[in-house]
Protein backbone atom coordinates (compact mmCIF):
# COMPACT_ATOMS: atom_id res chain seq x y z
CA UNK A 1 0.00 0.00 0.00
CA UNK A 2 1.26 3.47 -0.87
CA UNK A 3 2.26 5.78 1.95
CA UNK A 4 2.92 9.50 2.12
CA UNK A 5 6.48 9.72 3.46
CA UNK A 6 9.18 12.35 3.75
CA UNK A 7 11.88 11.98 1.12
CA UNK A 8 14.67 12.88 3.53
CA UNK A 9 13.51 10.16 5.94
CA UNK A 10 13.70 7.28 3.50
CA UNK A 11 16.23 7.96 0.74
CA UNK A 12 19.29 6.94 2.74
CA UNK A 13 17.58 3.78 3.96
CA UNK A 14 16.60 2.84 0.42
CA UNK A 15 20.20 3.16 -0.78
CA UNK A 16 21.63 1.34 2.19
CA UNK A 17 19.20 -1.57 1.77
CA UNK A 18 20.84 -2.38 -1.62
CA UNK A 19 17.42 -3.49 -2.88
CA UNK A 20 16.33 -2.66 -6.44
CA UNK A 21 14.42 0.64 -6.52
CA UNK A 22 13.41 3.55 -8.69
CA UNK A 23 12.31 7.08 -7.80
CA UNK A 24 10.75 9.17 -10.54
CA UNK A 25 8.75 12.29 -11.33
CA UNK A 26 6.53 12.61 -14.38
CA UNK A 27 6.46 15.76 -16.53
CA UNK A 28 4.54 18.68 -15.02
CA UNK A 29 3.54 16.70 -11.94
CA UNK A 30 4.12 17.64 -8.31
CA UNK A 31 4.57 14.14 -6.90
CA UNK A 32 7.62 11.89 -6.86
CA UNK A 33 6.90 8.17 -6.97
CA UNK A 34 9.01 5.31 -5.67
CA UNK A 35 8.97 1.57 -6.27
CA UNK A 36 11.04 -0.89 -4.24
CA UNK A 37 11.52 -4.57 -4.96
CA UNK A 38 11.57 -6.84 -1.90
CA UNK A 39 14.48 -9.01 -3.09
CA UNK A 40 17.59 -8.71 -5.27
CA UNK A 41 16.37 -11.11 -7.95
CA UNK A 42 16.81 -10.05 -11.55
CA UNK A 43 13.48 -10.10 -13.35
CA UNK A 44 13.07 -9.58 -17.08
CA UNK A 45 10.08 -8.50 -19.12
CA UNK A 46 8.45 -11.39 -20.94
CA UNK A 47 5.25 -9.70 -22.10
CA UNK A 48 4.84 -5.93 -22.36
CA UNK A 49 1.08 -6.35 -22.25
CA UNK A 50 0.92 -8.40 -19.04
CA UNK A 51 4.04 -7.90 -16.88
CA UNK A 52 3.76 -5.27 -14.15
CA UNK A 53 6.40 -3.02 -12.62
CA UNK A 54 9.02 -0.54 -13.82
CA UNK A 55 10.78 -1.54 -17.02
CA UNK A 56 14.36 -0.49 -17.79
CA UNK A 57 15.19 -1.46 -21.36
CA UNK A 58 18.48 -1.17 -23.27
CA UNK A 59 18.96 0.46 -26.65
CA UNK A 60 19.26 -2.91 -28.38
CA UNK A 61 16.01 -4.86 -28.69
CA UNK A 62 17.87 -8.16 -28.61
CA UNK A 63 19.00 -7.61 -25.00
CA UNK A 64 16.92 -8.35 -21.90
CA UNK A 65 14.66 -5.66 -20.42
CA UNK A 66 14.99 -5.41 -16.66
CA UNK A 67 11.82 -5.25 -14.57
CA UNK A 68 11.71 -3.86 -11.03
CA UNK A 69 8.63 -5.24 -9.34
CA UNK A 70 6.42 -2.85 -7.39
CA UNK A 71 6.46 -4.71 -4.07
CA UNK A 72 6.43 -1.41 -2.16
CA UNK A 73 5.20 1.96 -3.39
CA UNK A 74 6.12 5.40 -2.08
CA UNK A 75 5.01 8.92 -2.92
CA UNK A 76 6.62 12.24 -2.04
CA UNK A 77 5.43 15.75 -2.63
CA UNK A 78 8.07 17.89 -4.37
CA UNK A 79 7.97 20.21 -1.37
CA UNK A 80 9.35 17.38 0.76
CA UNK A 81 12.55 17.06 -1.29
CA UNK A 82 14.41 19.23 1.24
CA UNK A 83 17.42 17.10 2.03
CA UNK A 84 19.71 19.77 3.40
CA UNK A 85 17.21 21.29 5.82
CA UNK A 86 17.93 18.57 8.37
CA UNK A 87 21.61 18.34 7.53
CA UNK A 88 21.10 15.11 5.60
CA UNK A 89 23.37 14.90 2.57
CA UNK A 90 22.39 11.53 1.17
CA UNK A 91 24.96 8.80 0.70
CA UNK A 92 28.51 10.00 0.10
CA UNK A 93 30.29 6.91 -1.10
CA UNK A 94 33.81 7.60 0.12
CA UNK A 95 36.41 5.77 -1.86
CA UNK A 96 33.87 4.35 -4.29
CA UNK A 97 35.49 6.03 -7.28
CA UNK A 98 39.06 6.02 -5.95
CA UNK A 99 40.33 9.56 -6.55
CA UNK A 100 39.60 13.26 -6.78
CA UNK A 101 37.36 14.69 -9.47
CA UNK A 102 39.12 14.23 -12.81
CA UNK A 103 37.55 15.61 -15.96
CA UNK A 104 37.90 13.89 -19.34
CA UNK A 105 40.06 15.22 -22.14
CA UNK A 106 37.39 17.26 -23.89
CA UNK A 107 39.69 18.19 -26.78
CA UNK A 108 40.14 14.53 -27.66
CA UNK A 109 36.41 13.85 -27.26
CA UNK A 110 35.65 16.79 -29.52
CA UNK A 111 37.98 15.62 -32.28
CA UNK A 112 36.57 12.09 -32.13
CA UNK A 113 32.99 13.38 -32.30
CA UNK A 114 33.73 15.75 -35.20
CA UNK A 115 35.15 12.85 -37.21
CA UNK A 116 32.11 10.64 -36.56
CA UNK A 117 29.71 13.46 -37.48
CA UNK A 118 31.56 14.07 -40.75
CA UNK A 119 31.33 10.36 -41.53
CA UNK A 120 27.61 10.51 -40.80
CA UNK A 121 27.10 13.50 -43.08
CA UNK A 122 28.96 11.69 -45.87
CA UNK A 123 26.75 8.62 -45.43
CA UNK A 124 23.61 10.77 -45.72
CA UNK A 125 24.86 12.74 -48.72
CA UNK A 126 25.80 9.52 -50.50
CA UNK A 127 22.23 8.26 -50.16
CA UNK A 128 23.16 5.42 -47.81
CA UNK A 129 21.18 7.02 -44.95
CA UNK A 130 18.45 9.63 -44.55
CA UNK A 131 19.52 10.39 -40.98
CA UNK A 132 21.75 8.90 -38.31
CA UNK A 133 22.10 9.67 -34.60
CA UNK A 134 25.69 9.93 -33.37
CA UNK A 135 26.21 9.80 -29.61
CA UNK A 136 29.17 9.93 -27.25
CA UNK A 137 30.08 9.14 -23.65
CA UNK A 138 31.97 11.30 -21.17
CA UNK A 139 33.54 9.87 -18.00
CA UNK A 140 34.24 12.02 -14.93
CA UNK A 141 36.14 10.45 -12.05
CA UNK A 142 35.35 11.40 -8.44
CA UNK A 143 35.69 10.27 -4.83
CA UNK A 144 32.27 11.18 -3.42
CA UNK A 145 28.83 11.43 -4.99
CA UNK A 146 25.61 12.70 -3.41
CA UNK A 147 22.87 10.80 -5.21
CA UNK A 148 19.98 12.26 -3.24
CA UNK A 149 21.00 15.87 -3.89
CA UNK A 150 21.46 15.15 -7.59
CA UNK A 151 17.96 13.73 -7.87
CA UNK A 152 16.47 16.61 -5.88
CA UNK A 153 18.12 19.22 -8.11
CA UNK A 154 17.06 17.41 -11.28
CA UNK A 155 13.45 17.34 -10.11
CA UNK A 156 13.59 21.07 -9.42
CA UNK A 157 15.30 21.88 -12.74
CA UNK A 158 13.32 19.73 -15.18
CA UNK A 159 9.62 20.43 -14.72
CA UNK A 160 8.79 19.19 -18.24
CA UNK A 161 10.84 15.98 -18.13
CA UNK A 162 10.59 12.47 -16.74
CA UNK A 163 13.22 12.54 -13.96
CA UNK A 164 14.47 9.34 -12.35
CA UNK A 165 17.08 7.56 -10.27
CA UNK A 166 17.18 3.79 -10.87
CA UNK A 167 19.21 1.12 -9.10
CA UNK A 168 19.62 -2.64 -9.20
CA UNK A 169 22.54 -4.27 -7.35
CA UNK A 170 23.20 -6.59 -10.30
CA UNK A 171 23.13 -3.78 -12.87
CA UNK A 172 24.12 -0.53 -11.16
CA UNK A 173 22.72 2.98 -10.95
CA UNK A 174 21.38 5.29 -13.65
CA UNK A 175 20.07 8.84 -13.25
CA UNK A 176 18.40 11.02 -15.85
CA UNK A 177 15.85 13.56 -17.04
CA UNK A 178 14.28 12.84 -20.40
CA UNK A 179 11.73 14.97 -22.29
CA UNK A 180 10.69 12.27 -24.76
CA UNK A 181 7.77 9.88 -24.27
CA UNK A 182 7.96 6.63 -26.22
CA UNK A 183 4.41 5.46 -25.57
CA UNK A 184 1.52 5.89 -23.15
CA UNK A 185 -1.31 3.34 -22.95
CA UNK A 186 -4.62 3.75 -21.16
CA UNK A 187 -6.97 0.90 -22.02
CA UNK A 188 -7.15 1.12 -25.83
CA UNK A 189 -5.85 4.70 -26.10
CA UNK A 190 -2.25 5.08 -27.32
CA UNK A 191 -0.13 8.24 -27.21
CA UNK A 192 3.42 8.78 -28.46
CA UNK A 193 5.64 11.77 -29.19
CA UNK A 194 8.17 12.64 -31.86
CA UNK A 195 10.86 14.99 -30.56
CA UNK A 196 13.83 16.23 -32.56
CA UNK A 197 15.56 19.47 -33.46
CA UNK A 198 17.47 21.42 -30.81
CA UNK A 199 18.26 25.07 -30.12
CA UNK A 200 19.16 27.26 -27.16
CA UNK A 201 16.21 28.68 -25.30
CA UNK A 202 17.48 32.21 -26.00
CA UNK A 203 17.15 31.69 -29.76
CA UNK A 204 14.05 33.28 -31.25
CA UNK A 205 12.36 33.26 -34.62
CA UNK A 206 11.64 30.45 -37.02
CA UNK A 207 13.19 27.01 -36.80
CA UNK A 208 15.82 26.13 -39.40
CA UNK A 209 15.15 23.78 -42.30
CA UNK A 210 17.54 21.16 -40.91
CA UNK A 211 15.70 20.93 -37.57
CA UNK A 212 12.24 20.89 -39.20
CA UNK A 213 13.16 18.08 -41.59
CA UNK A 214 14.91 16.10 -38.85
CA UNK A 215 11.80 16.23 -36.66
CA UNK A 216 9.47 15.41 -39.54
CA UNK A 217 11.40 12.18 -40.24
CA UNK A 218 10.66 11.07 -36.67
CA UNK A 219 6.97 12.04 -36.63
CA UNK A 220 6.36 10.39 -40.03
CA UNK A 221 8.01 7.22 -38.73
CA UNK A 222 5.78 7.08 -35.63
CA UNK A 223 2.62 7.65 -37.69
CA UNK A 224 3.68 4.88 -40.06
CA UNK A 225 4.24 2.47 -37.15
CA UNK A 226 0.81 3.32 -35.74
CA UNK A 227 -0.87 2.66 -39.07
CA UNK A 228 1.02 -0.58 -39.72
CA UNK A 229 -0.05 -1.80 -36.28
CA UNK A 230 -3.69 -1.25 -37.27
CA UNK A 231 -4.33 1.58 -34.83
CA UNK A 232 -7.52 3.41 -35.64
CA UNK A 233 -8.17 7.16 -35.47
CA UNK A 234 -4.48 8.05 -35.75
CA UNK A 235 -4.01 11.81 -35.32
CA UNK A 236 -1.06 14.21 -35.25
CA UNK A 237 -0.84 17.36 -33.13
CA UNK A 238 2.03 19.74 -33.82
CA UNK A 239 4.84 20.29 -34.19
CA UNK A 240 5.19 22.70 -31.31
CA UNK A 241 8.19 24.12 -29.48
CA UNK A 242 8.86 22.62 -26.05
CA UNK A 243 11.38 23.41 -23.33
CA UNK A 244 13.85 20.90 -21.85
CA UNK A 245 16.18 22.47 -19.32
CA UNK A 246 17.89 25.35 -21.14
CA UNK A 247 17.05 24.01 -24.60
CA UNK A 248 14.07 23.86 -26.91
CA UNK A 249 12.94 21.06 -29.23
CA UNK A 250 10.23 20.45 -31.81
CA UNK A 251 7.56 18.01 -30.66
CA UNK A 252 4.60 16.31 -32.35
CA UNK A 253 2.03 14.29 -30.38
CA UNK A 254 0.60 11.23 -32.12
CA UNK A 255 -2.48 9.41 -30.81
CA UNK A 256 -4.52 6.40 -31.84
CA UNK A 257 -6.62 3.51 -30.57
CA UNK A 258 -5.74 -0.15 -30.43
CA UNK A 259 -7.92 -2.40 -32.58
CA UNK A 260 -8.72 -6.05 -31.92
CA UNK A 261 -5.92 -6.95 -34.35
CA UNK A 262 -3.29 -4.73 -32.67
CA UNK A 263 -0.47 -6.14 -30.56
CA UNK A 264 1.17 -3.90 -27.94
CA UNK A 265 4.37 -5.97 -27.90
CA UNK A 266 4.81 -5.60 -31.64
CA UNK A 267 3.87 -1.91 -31.47
CA UNK A 268 6.53 -1.05 -28.88
CA UNK A 269 9.15 -3.21 -30.57
CA UNK A 270 8.36 -1.44 -33.84
CA UNK A 271 8.61 2.01 -32.28
CA UNK A 272 11.89 1.37 -30.49
CA UNK A 273 14.43 2.52 -31.41
CA UNK A 274 12.87 5.49 -33.17
CA UNK A 275 14.76 7.62 -35.71
CA UNK A 276 15.19 10.15 -32.87
CA UNK A 277 17.84 7.88 -31.32
CA UNK A 278 18.95 5.73 -34.25
CA UNK A 279 18.22 6.96 -37.77
CA UNK A 280 16.72 5.96 -41.12
CA UNK A 281 16.62 3.53 -42.79
CA UNK A 282 16.62 1.78 -39.42
CA UNK A 283 18.72 -1.29 -40.25
CA UNK A 284 21.41 0.69 -42.06
CA UNK A 285 21.51 3.34 -39.33
CA UNK A 286 21.97 0.62 -36.69
CA UNK A 287 24.81 -0.87 -38.70
CA UNK A 288 26.49 2.53 -39.08
CA UNK A 289 26.19 3.19 -35.32
CA UNK A 290 27.60 -0.22 -34.42
CA UNK A 291 30.52 0.34 -36.79
CA UNK A 292 31.39 3.96 -36.02
CA UNK A 293 30.23 4.94 -32.54
CA UNK A 294 32.87 2.97 -30.65
CA UNK A 295 31.09 2.21 -27.36
CA UNK A 296 28.14 0.26 -25.94
CA UNK A 297 25.14 2.51 -25.36
CA UNK A 298 23.78 0.03 -22.84
CA UNK A 299 20.57 1.56 -21.40
CA UNK A 300 21.20 4.99 -22.94
CA UNK A 301 18.62 5.61 -25.71
CA UNK A 302 16.68 2.61 -24.43
CA UNK A 303 13.35 3.15 -22.69
CA UNK A 304 12.01 3.11 -19.13
CA UNK A 305 8.86 3.67 -17.14
CA UNK A 306 5.67 2.30 -15.66
CA UNK A 307 4.49 -0.97 -17.17
CA UNK A 308 0.86 -1.92 -16.53
CA UNK A 309 0.77 -0.23 -13.12
CA UNK A 310 -2.89 0.36 -12.24
CA UNK A 311 -3.70 -0.59 -15.86
CA UNK A 312 -1.49 2.22 -17.12
CA UNK A 313 1.73 2.09 -19.16
CA UNK A 314 3.93 5.17 -19.58
CA UNK A 315 7.35 4.71 -21.17
CA UNK A 316 10.06 7.28 -21.94
CA UNK A 317 13.18 7.25 -24.11
CA UNK A 318 16.28 7.26 -21.89
CA UNK A 319 17.95 10.55 -22.85
CA UNK A 320 19.94 13.13 -20.82
CA UNK A 321 21.21 10.46 -18.47
CA UNK A 322 24.27 9.19 -16.66
CA UNK A 323 25.54 5.84 -15.46
CA UNK A 324 27.37 5.39 -12.16
CA UNK A 325 30.33 3.12 -12.94
CA UNK A 326 33.22 1.73 -10.89
CA UNK A 327 35.61 4.53 -11.71
CA UNK A 328 33.23 7.49 -11.96
CA UNK A 329 30.12 8.96 -13.51
CA UNK A 330 29.53 8.49 -17.22
CA UNK A 331 27.39 10.99 -19.15
CA UNK A 332 25.76 10.19 -22.50
CA UNK A 333 24.67 12.65 -25.18
CA UNK A 334 24.11 12.76 -28.93
CA UNK A 335 22.33 14.34 -31.87
CA UNK A 336 20.71 13.66 -35.20
CA UNK A 337 22.85 14.01 -38.34
CA UNK A 338 21.39 14.97 -41.72
CA UNK A 339 22.87 16.24 -44.97
CA UNK A 340 22.73 19.80 -43.62
CA UNK A 341 24.61 19.03 -40.40
CA UNK A 342 27.82 20.88 -39.61
CA UNK A 343 30.28 19.04 -37.41
CA UNK A 344 31.14 22.00 -35.15
CA UNK A 345 27.45 22.80 -34.63
CA UNK A 346 26.71 19.19 -33.76
CA UNK A 347 29.50 19.18 -31.16
CA UNK A 348 28.12 22.35 -29.60
CA UNK A 349 24.65 20.80 -29.55
CA UNK A 350 25.93 17.89 -27.47
CA UNK A 351 27.64 20.33 -25.10
CA UNK A 352 24.41 22.30 -24.71
CA UNK A 353 22.27 19.20 -24.28
CA UNK A 354 24.42 17.88 -21.45
CA UNK A 355 25.05 21.22 -19.73
CA UNK A 356 22.14 21.32 -17.26
CA UNK A 357 22.58 17.70 -16.18
CA UNK A 358 26.37 18.03 -15.91
CA UNK A 359 26.18 21.29 -13.95
CA UNK A 360 23.90 19.64 -11.41
CA UNK A 361 25.85 16.40 -11.10
CA UNK A 362 29.32 17.97 -10.98
CA UNK A 363 28.12 20.25 -8.21
CA UNK A 364 27.61 17.11 -6.09
CA UNK A 365 30.87 15.31 -6.88
CA UNK A 366 33.98 15.83 -4.74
Amino acid sequence: MSQELKYKEVFGKILQSKLPFVLYKKPEEEEVYGLIQKDVNMWFVQDLDKDKGFVFAPYTNSEERVLIKSDAKLTFDMGDLDITASGYKGMNVNGFFGGEVVEPNLDNLREEHLLKVKQGVEAVKSGELDKVVITREELWRAKNVDFSAIFKDLVNSYDDAFVYIWFHPLVGMWIGATPEMLIEKDDEFIHSTAIAGTRNIEDNGEWGHKEIEEQKLVSDYVVDVFEKNLLSSTKEFGPETIKAGKLEHLKTDITGELSSASNINYLINSLHPTPAVCGLPLAKAKEFINDKEGFNRNFYTGFLGELNIDNHTELYVNLRCLQVVKDGVKFFVGGGITAESKAEDEWEETVNKSKTLKDIVLNHLT
